[in-house]
């Protein structure tokens, strides 16, 4: 019982947090990593 409960709290989360779909995540990543990328000389 307890553990049917937690998995429904755990899931409830990951949905509330949607990383199930992490778009969002990924489009604020994208630039930011190459902005870093293209402002490192020599490191490709």
């Amino acid at each position: 019982m307890e553990w049917s409960l937690t998995q429904n709290k755990l899931l409830a989360f990951h949905r509330l947090m949607r990383t199930d779909k992490p778009i969002g995540a990924l489009l604020l990543l994208w630039p930011t990593l190459w902005a870093l990328w293209v402002a490192t000389p020599g490191v490709p």
